[in-house]
């Protein structure tokens, strides 16, 4: 399970900040006059507070470049804050061409100051060597000290590196602590690993309910992943009762604020008819748009309706599109596709090197599509040496997987004797298993060996 390392926080609102230092000119004056007469004069605060009046356009037009100039006044002389808004400016591009050095210079000053968040951006910036040499053990380092400060952000942090692993040790024990503490200060990112670690077991006694309580907390904070997930435990009766309506409701409130995976599953319930009423316009227009935002599993499914025409005209071409765009992404189940869209020409030119080639990759990752695939091809000795023993062990690797097509594949070998001795009984067997499966031509196997 890949945890991604939090992007750099965006800047205080320094219009806050301003007020707090400003608490020390309140003796000598509010107005901008007499604040700018204090910078003029050199006082460090009174030109940060210059710079946020300018930023913000409080009592004076609004001015970036004249915010700038105040607030590199400021840092100059170690105003910690100034400093975290002059890494902040230069690492967003706001204001200043973008500069990631430069950014992290800034950052370096405050931190060392011991402004937890400078601290924090500082560790993100080593992690991923923005403006610095990428180093887990710096980025570690700061981490840790803007964590001992409290700050949230970096508590979740130290959890993904003990998490993955990243420069040390992977350490579940620690890698909970961490995001416990950070989800204690509603830290939504927290609360949503929290959940997926007792949802999945990994590092933790594996605990439904535990997983749904967190789930819930990160919802409560509008995460969509989260709702995602408690859709997940609907469908599959993980620590809930199975209630594919219940389902499809989370399903839906994830997929109607953008969230592309919720998007896909919604779309699968509509072309399943599951907790909804079956209706593969829906499907289309919710598995497009999960495929614009570049979710590969849409896309593939996209491509089996346009392949097996479910709702759409039956379409090769349009399949072999989505086909190809969901393997591109990594997905195996695309490379399944791609592979015997290759393999039968439809679509696309028959080539049966690009048909190995995607269907070894789809296999390599425990596909049963290309596993499949494979089997055919030795089975039938195209593209490869023809080779029996081969097809009817990648059948049956297929098979365990429920393949829809293996059962039947295995069922026509041993009735054929095809590198094995002709045996009507087990394909017998592997009919009935197709059948089962749904597959209507093992059905007609299985019917055709009972005939007298």
């Amino acid at each position: 399970m890949k945890v991604s390392i939090v992007p750099l926080r965006i800047r205080h609102k320094v219009i806050a900040l301003s007020a707090a230092l400003a608490l020390s000119l309140s003796a000598h004056a509010t107005s901008f006059s007499s604040t700018k007469a204090l910078a003029e004069q050199g006082h460090a605060a009174a030109q940060y507070s210059m710079g946020a009046m300018y930023e913000m356009g409080d009592g004076v037009p609004q001015d970036p470049n004249k915010a700038v100039a105040w607030y590199k006044k400021a840092a100059d002389q170690g105003v910690a804050a100034a400093q975290y808004d002059m890494g902040a400016i230069y690492m967003t591009g706001e204001y200043v061409p973008q500069d990631y050095a430069t950014g992290a210079e800034w950052f370096q000053k405050a931190a060392n100051q011991g402004d937890s968040i400078a601290q924090y951006n500082l560790g993100a910036m080593y992690q991923e060597g923005l403006g610095v040499e990428q180093d887990y053990a710096k980025s570690l380092a700061w981490f840790e000290k803007s964590a001992n400060q409290e700050e949230p952000f970096a508590q979740y942090s130290m959890g993904a590196v003990y998490q993955e692993g990243l420069g040390v040790t992977p350490d579940y024990a620690k890698a909970v602590e961490w995001y416990q503490r950070a989800a204690a200060q509603d830290n939504v990112m927290a609360q949503y690993s929290l959940g997926l670690l007792y949802q999945s077991g990994i590092g933790v006694d594996q605990d439904f309910t535990k997983a749904y309580d967190w789930y819930q907390k990160a919802i409560e904070q509008g995460d969509l992943d989260a709702h995602n997930n408690i859709g997940v435990m609907y469908e599959a009766g993980l620590g809930v009762t199975q209630d594919y309506s219940e389902a499809a409701k989370w399903y839906q409130k994830a997929a109607d604020q953008g969230h592309a995976i919720a998007q896909n599953n919604i779309g699968q319930f509509y072309i399943k008819g599951l907790g909804v009423t079956q209706d593969y316009t829906k499907a289309l227009y919710w598995l497009r748009k999960a495929a614009a935002q570049g979710e590969d599993l849409a896309q593939n499914n996209l491509g089996y309706m346009y392949e097996n025409g479910n709702g759409v005209a039956r379409d090769y071409a349009e399949a072999f599109k989505w086909y190809e765009k969901s393997a591109n992404h990594g997905n195996a189940l695309g490379m399944g596709g791609l592979g015997w869209a290759y393999y039968s020409g439809q679509g696309v030119e028959q080539n049966y090197v690009k048909a190995f080639e995607w269907s070894q990759q789809s296999a390599n990752q425990g596909e049963a599509a290309g596993l499949n695939n494979l089997a055919v091809m030795y089975l039938e000795g195209n593209g490869v040496p023809q080779n029996y023993a081969r097809a009817m062990t990648l059948f049956k690797q297929a098979a365990a997987q429920n393949h829809p097509f293996a059962p039947r594949n295995l069922g026509l070998m041993y009735m054929k004797a095809q590198g094995v001795k002709q045996d009507n009984v087990q394909a017998k067997e592997w009919f009935d298993k197709g059948c089962g499966n749904g597959d209507l031509q093992s059905c007609l196997g299985s019917k055709l060996l009972n005939m007298p």
